[in-house]
């Protein structure tokens, strides 16, 4: 009778279980979010698109073609979006007019979000005088017509891609702020705030070192939901003649120059205005993702 064969020793790092990080984790959640995904991928097509327009727009977006024939097409195989009323490929111009639309919603919100973490980490780590200053500062800011302040001062300032993106991110921060110093009023009492504390590190070494990446999770979810309302800020600026001035083109311009031609040539109002609408909605869906994955209490 034999012996009866040894069991295979099972290597230790097999025993050993991989512990999951906390981004690991959220991944793991967003990518279960159907929404989140498609606005995802919707994102990255149109964000490809737009970088790299040069290379994949079929005509100079640009370009003017006064023959009758080239003007006020509608979409075909050789024009995709149609032409407009001096014969410009919509489709190209479409292309470029988002990589202007996406560049101010990054732009302005990367502006927003420096000076709303800046001044709600401040707030948040002080105490007393500075932060009622701080925080009535920005009550008085948030009570002011902004969006009447930004018309005004596109109207003093020669408008340009560049001041749009400036301004647009100067009126964009306080809730960022607000936002900000709560994550930072409930985080500065957790108890590895006091260990830290305890082996020595300075107020300021604290507030950025430990507070701030445990309240990035909100701040990430604000950026992305403020991208959205940077672009549809730019679009109704462009729609009103202030924003991105011709030949160049946003979609916002594009959806307010469409709107003369509404009736005999719809189409120059249908695609910028679809773009945008989905652009904006893909944006909502990954915010509205990010923030579920993010959520600690639904990590397990």
């Amino acid at each position: 009778m034999s012996a009866p064969a040894l069991s295979q020793p099972v290597p230790v790092a097999a025993l050993r279980r991989k512990e999951k990080s906390l981004w690991q984790y959220a991944w793991d959640r967003f990518r279960r979010n159907p929404l989140a995904l498609i606005g995802l991928l919707f994102l990255a097509v149109i964000m490809s698109a737009a970088v790299f327009a040069p290379l994949v727009a079929p005509y100079n977006p640009n370009a003017v073609s006064l023959a009758p024939d080239d003007l006020l097409q509608a979409p075909s195989m050789a024009h995709l979006f149609g032409t407009d009323e001096l014969g410009r490929d919509v489709f190209s111009r479409a292309l470029f007019g988002a990589r202007i639309s996406l560049l101010v919603g990054f732009v302005a919100t990367g502006v927003a979000i420096a000076i709303g973490v800046l001044v709600g980490a401040i707030a948040g780590s002080s105490s007393g005088k500075v932060d009622s200053v701080l925080m009535r500062g920005i009550d008085i800011l948030m009570s002011a017509p902004l969006f009447v302040l930004v018309m005004i001062s596109q109207i003093i300032i020669a408008p340009s891609i560049w001041s749009l993106m400036i301004v647009i991110g100067l009126i964009s921060w306080m809730d960022v702020a607000r936002l900000c110093r709560g994550e930072f009023l409930n985080l500065r009492s957790s108890e590895f705030v006091a260990a830290a504390k305890v082996v020595g590190n300075s107020g300021r070494r604290v507030a950025w070192r430990h507070v701030l990446p445990n309240a990035s999770g909100p701040i990430i979810v604000a950026a992305t939901l403020r991208i959205a309302e940077a672009i549809i800020l730019e679009s109704t600026l462009s729609f009103l003649g202030l924003g991105i001035q011709p030949p160049n083109a946003s979609l916002g311009s594009m959806l307010q120059k469409g709107l003369t031609r509404l009736q005999d040539a719809p189409w120059l109002v249908w695609f910028p205005g679809v773009l945008i609408a989905l652009t904006v909605l893909a944006f909502n869906f990954v915010g509205d993702g990010v923030r579920d994955a993010l959520d600690p209490k639904s990590i397990k």
